[in-house]
């Protein structure tokens, strides 16, 4: 539902606010709040009791809000958001716990856009009264660029912008980091000890005050249809991969077809050194890499016996003729792999010496860019990307497509441009938690890292969008999914799924891509493709409502989240 306070339209979704946007500048994201548990899984919210009195430019809304565990409410809210014909919007809420619960956050988090505001000044006010002339980051900063935060005031397009808070202290993280295309200020400081116990009848009021500094006209939208412009800069596409099913050991012929037609240039397969049985999976995920024509990408995860494991295998090489295309050497249970492991890569060159080999994280970007090491002696930086970090509705995932943009670029900043950069693996949900309080929540059980939309036309589109940002970032490689099973791109059977398809349409275009520019990108995408005289553009529907689509004056229908190619 699309709200007005005066100049500023919001979109109010599901109780939260997104898109504040003044004519066709985005000047917040969003504002909602959440309970986190202290493994820093966010509970869903239920909403009830709603009452919307809604004018044309103003409104005014009320609503309960509750949290629930085991089918039992163990939190309830009370929600009052009111916008003003000034450009003011108040956003109000009064917390109660209903029964004891470990919480890490409970309360507000403010979204603020990558675009238009990365680099730009930001004046922060302190509660002692002191203010702060800082800077929204430009590329990923791996702490937090804001601190005890009362009021902040930004400019958009020359526009100044206040936002008040109440109730806590707030400060502002790079939620890049995390693959989250936004800045996010939220609320209490993470050098306040958490997880906070809290027992039934604690009570949490906090306020947020949004307002526009200085009186604004009426500013209608521009950009009111979605145009889509080639631009004449040519994209490279990364070397694409697929990972072994962790748990699914295949060996359907179906399977191994539908894999090996794609024509995919690595199979990542990971081998814990510590495991009596490393040979024997080693040998027969070789195998499996062997019937599907497609090179081994070998992940050794090594413990503090990192030495002797990597003797051993040296020996082992010796009499074997496995030859990956890469080696990426992980440090088990530590956030990167560790500098005496990277600096001592002699040996495993003598019997691997075509190899590229890297190092890095089977974790997200922030442990890169939070634990630097000197990659002197590398090939490759690797670490693994997923869009549910922090929330799950498909419109968030698709926004933190253009983050793995950024990501490449900010790792390229930090190792050096000579150093390829790997994304191993994409992958649609979240496989490690290495921020959990709880050791035993570090990994995602299989229920977990498993999405639903995996087997929807939504991954499809959600690959072919991530794959045109990282080519855009000048990415190396990727690493996408599993293989079969409800992680994969093929069922058990071999069955496609439509990412499957999404993959082979890449595999066409991706030769000859060159960028393209949407100016509703969050609606539709597209890739532009041109072979000798052949151009062909093919447009991404990422929502699940009909959309249209202008390429200079001809209009074209797109269903649901379709994916449409069109010769030119």
């Amino acid at each position: 539902m699309i709200l007005h306070a005066g100049p500023i339209q919001i979109l109010y979704d599901r109780g939260f606010l997104r898109y504040l946007k003044y004519g066709d500048s985005e000047v917040l994201r969003m504002i909602y709040f959440a309970l986190r548990d202290e493994n820093w899984t966010t509970y869903q919210p239920i909403i009830e009791n709603e009452h919307l009195d809604i004018q044309p430019d103003q409104f005014n809304i009320t609503y309960d809000c509750f949290h629930e565990e085991d089918g039992q409410r163990i939190y309830s809210w009370k929600a009052r958001l009111r916008g003003y014909s000034n450009g003011t919007i108040e956003f109000e809420i009064n917390g109660l716990a209903l029964k004891e619960i470990l919480r890490n956050r409970a309360g507000f988090c403010i979204l603020h856009p990558i675009h238009g505001l990365a680099g730009q000044p930001c004046s922060i006010h302190h509660p002692d009264g002191s203010t702060e002339q800082l800077q929204f980051p430009f590329h990923i900063e791996p702490r937090d660029p804001f601190k005890l935060i009362q009021r902040m005031q930004w400019k958009i397009d020359g526009r100044a912008f206040n936002l008040d808070f109440e109730g806590d202290l707030f400060e502002t993280e790079d939620q890049r980091n995390w693959s989250d295309a936004s800045y996010k200020t939220f609320c209490t400081p993470l050098t306040i000890p958490f997880p906070v116990l809290l027992k039934p009848g604690d009570t949490v009021y906090q306020k947020v005050v949004f307002k526009p500094v200085e009186q604004l006209s009426i500013l209608a939208p521009k950009k009111d249809k979605i145009v889509i412009q080639p631009i004449d800069q040519k994209l490279y596409s990364p070397l694409i991969g697929i990972g072994a099913s962790e748990s699914l050991d295949f060996q359907r012929d179906l399977v191994f077809s539908s894999i090996k037609n794609l024509q995919l240039d690595h199979y990542r397969v990971d081998i814990f050194l510590k495991n009596p049985d490393w040979k024997i999976k080693l040998l027969n995920e070789n195998r499996k890499a062997l019937l599907l024509h497609t090179p081994m990408y070998l992940v050794l995860h090594l413990n503090e016996t990192y030495k002797e494991q990597l003797d051993d295998l040296i020996q082992w090489k010796k009499e074997q003729s496995i030859q990956p295309s890469s080696i990426l050497l992980l440090s088990e249970g530590k956030p990167v792999t560790l500098a005496a492991v990277v600096q001592n890569l002699l040996p495993l060159r003598s019997v691997f010496p075509k190899t590229p080999i890297g190092a890095g994280t089977n974790f997200g970007f922030t442990e890169v860019n939070r634990n630097r090491f000197d990659p002197s002696g590398l090939d490759f930086i690797a670490f693994s990307v997923n869009p549910q970090m922090h929330a799950s509705d498909d419109l968030t995932i698709i926004e933190n497509i253009e983050t793995q943009e950024e990501m490449i670029r900010s790792a390229k900043v930090i190792f050096g441009e000579s150093n390829a950069i790997h994304i191993s693996p994409l992958t649609l949900r979240m496989r490690f938690n290495p921020n959990a309080t709880n050791p035993q929540k570090k990994r995602a059980s299989g229920n977990v890292q498993s999405d639903p939309r995996q087997l929807s036309p939504f991954a499809a589109a959600f690959t072919l969008g991530s794959l045109k940002a990282l080519s855009i970032g000048g990415c190396a490689s990727v690493t996408l999914f599993e293989t079969a099973g409800p992680l994969g791109i093929v069922s058990e059977t071999g069955k496609t799924y439509p990412v499957y398809d999404a993959l082979q349409l890449w595999k066409q275009v991706s030769s000859g891509l060159f960028h393209s520019i949407s100016s509703h990108p969050l609606l539709v995408d597209s890739l532009f493709s041109q072979k000798e005289s052949l151009k062909t553009l093919t447009l991404i529907n990422y929502t699940d409502e009909p959309q249209k689509a202008y390429i200079e004056n001809t209009s074209f229908e797109l269903n649901p989240l379709q994916i449409k190619t069109i010769n030119l």
